[in-house]
């Protein structure tokens, strides 16, 4: 009834320190385990001045750890390694952890929070590091079925040592959720969900294809990549020509300092002035646009052929189409 309802009940972490010479150690307790089951070795015996520490589901743990952490590297030397290890990918709470006596990969992984919705889990990769004679340090990469260890098997239950780094992989092709937005002249328009793959012809078709008022030909379609893309290389631009149109304002200063307040030097300056007011509009435009991010699309002839064809579009997250409607009048302008 003293936690709170977010406290993470499977790692609790014990700081101990040793006397004589208060060397700190750790241990941890699955909570649950030992509320269970009381007096035995899943609820270990506390000592004096052991320090308790619970954490929680919904934040990081690495400022609560991260003292702990660094006492344990100042008590390090050679001989005496730091006693760290570490958990990457697709855990819910990845990075590093004390290492306890007698811990193993299970333990690492419920230090960090169990595996995550998008981790793959039937196997891992542990790397360990290893002084040799004390001259060089070897990387060595260790498989580990990790579905056995979650099943409970202790022989691939590897016990870890200092510095053993696990990393966890991602489920293939997982992704968050995809979609494209059809708007516009669709018989129903709207925000679709994509498979990995999947073209815009298939899409149009769920969507029930376009609208009798539908004007194909004008359609827009817009990519997110692509935008961004154009948007980095427009600020390129405009950095460019910041840098052009300060250089010519400084030439016109130049011009008229050598000149001397004379006529070619007033010429020059006058000149390079109308320069730099002219640079400053084109500047003043170029700030205010904004990238679109086209793919030209022919949609007439996307609604003829069939899906996955080489006239066919495979979409990419944050795809948008917009089909106009169709316009009967015309502007004349002139005489």
């Amino acid at each position: 009834d003293d936690l709170k309802p977010s406290a993470d009940l499977h790692y609790v972490l014990i700081r101990r320190e040793s006397l004589p010479d208060r060397r700190i150690s750790v241990l941890s307790a699955d909570l649950t385990a030992a509320l269970q089951a009381p007096g035995t070795p899943a609820d270990p015996p506390l000592m004096a001045r052991d320090r308790i520490m619970v954490f929680d589901l919904q934040s990081n743990r690495g400022r609560v750890i991260q003292p702990l952490l660094e006492a344990l590297k100042l008590q390090s030397n050679i001989g005496l390694p730091e006693e760290v290890v570490r958990i990457d990918g697709d855990a819910n709470v990845p990075g590093d952890y004390p290492l306890e006596a007698g811990m193993t990969v299970r333990d690492l992984v419920r230090a960090g929070g169990g595996l995550s919705d998008s981790a793959y889990a039937g196997s891992a990769e542990l790397t360990r590091y290893q002084v040799v004679n004390g001259e060089s340090r070897q990387t060595k990469l260790i498989q580990v079925d990790l579905a056995a260890v979650l099943r409970g098997d202790p022989a691939a239950n590897l016990p870890l040592e200092p510095h053993d780094s696990l990393s966890i992989k991602e489920v293939q092709a997982w992704a968050d959720r995809e979609t494209i937005t059809l708007r516009g002249e669709v018989k129903f328009p709207g925000e679709y969900s994509v498979r990995p793959g999947e073209t815009l012809k298939s899409v149009l078709q769920r969507a029930g294809g376009l609208s009798p008022y539908a004007f194909g030909e004008g359609s827009v379609f817009t990519r997110k990549e692509l935008r961004d893309r154009e948007q980095a290389q427009l600020d390129q631009l405009n950095q460019r020509m910041q840098h052009d149109v300060a250089f010519v304002a400084l030439q016109g200063a130049a011009a008229g300092a050598i000149g001397g307040g004379g006529s070619v030097g007033a010429a020059g300056a006058a000149g390079a002035t109308a320069a730099a007011a002219v640079g400053e509009s084109l500047l003043g435009q170029l700030r205010q646009a904004r990238a679109v991010g086209r793919l030209v699309v022919n949609v007439p002839r996307l609604i003829r052929v069939s899906v996955g064809s080489p006239a066919d579009v495979v979409l990419r997250d944050g795809d948008e189409l917009l089909v106009p409607k169709f316009q009967q009048e015309v502007t004349v302008i002139g005489e």
